[in-house]
């Protein structure tokens, strides 16, 4: 469904990426774990079109999005969900999931995608009518979600939803990824709760000062412990049964 080929991006003249090639399957859970500062949320904005890439491919379904503002991006299926939640605080729980149907050809059903998300999160229902920015982190986590999902997407970038979140929260927001994936959607995982981003996910990449140094089965990554070896900066083990990138 995505494929990114050899992409640099950066702010200014700082590459943060560095020649990455990575690509989600449609249907799956792909993770991207590594290092903080290794550019794992530069590459989702680069996905996005919030970063423009300075060089490489990045194609939707064998689409081009070099080029494409990111309302245009948005508009083909692809939300992104920030690290730090980013809500409205000054406006409703309700209001912040209208915004996330402003698309003009899915604004026939809001209705139904209301119904969907409260029915994943209720607590969301509960608190239609309360502002943004006085729910618990857990729950502006949801209404972060929850927004991306009232255009239906086909494919969400989601970076760091456990962050900062209590380990029960943490529990009910992959219980929903899990239902999402189930039901179809293909999601992009930046997580650096990397135990449990392993646990979810189908595939995964190990990205480290801008580049993939790993890639490979998530189930085989987790049980060498690769991804372990690779934040302390020692080598890698257990490489014959992984998949070793040539950067």
């Amino acid at each position: 469904m995505l494929e990114l080929k050899q992409v640099t991006a950066g702010y200014g003249k700082i590459d943060v990426l560095r020649g990455v090639s990575l690509e989600a399957r449609a249907g799956e859970i792909t993770a991207l774990v590594g290092p903080n500062g290794a550019g794992k949320s530069t590459l989702l904005r680069s996905i996005s079109g919030t970063v423009v890439s300075a060089a490489g491919s990045i194609t939707f379904k064998g689409i081009p999005l070099s080029g494409r503002p990111p309302h245009k991006i948005a508009s083909m299926g692809i939300a992104h969900v920030q690290e730090g939640r980013m809500v409205f605080g000054s406006m409703s729980v309700e209001e912040n999931l209208l915004m996330g149907a402003y698309l003009k050809d899915r604004r026939g059903k809001i209705k139904e995608s209301m119904a969907f998300v409260t029915g994943l999160f209720p607590r969301l229902r509960e608190r239609m009518r309360q502002q943004a920015g006085t729910l618990s982190g857990g729950e502006q986590q949801m209404l972060a979600l929850g927004r991306a999902l009232m255009m239906r997407p086909e494919l969400i970038l989601l970076d760091e939803p456990s962050l900062g979140l209590a380990p029960l929260l943490v529990d009910t927001i992959y219980s929903s990824l899990e239902t999402l994936n189930r039901e179809g959607l293909t999601i992009l995982l930046v997580e650096q709760n990397v135990r449990r981003a392993l646990t979810y996910s189908q595939r995964a990449y190990v990205l480290e000062n801008g580049e993939v140094i790993l890639q490979g089965r998530s189930a085989d990554i987790l049980v060498d412990s690769a991804v372990t070896s690779a934040y302390l900066g020692v080598p890698l083990e257990g490489e014959d049964r992984l998949i070793r990138q040539s950067l």
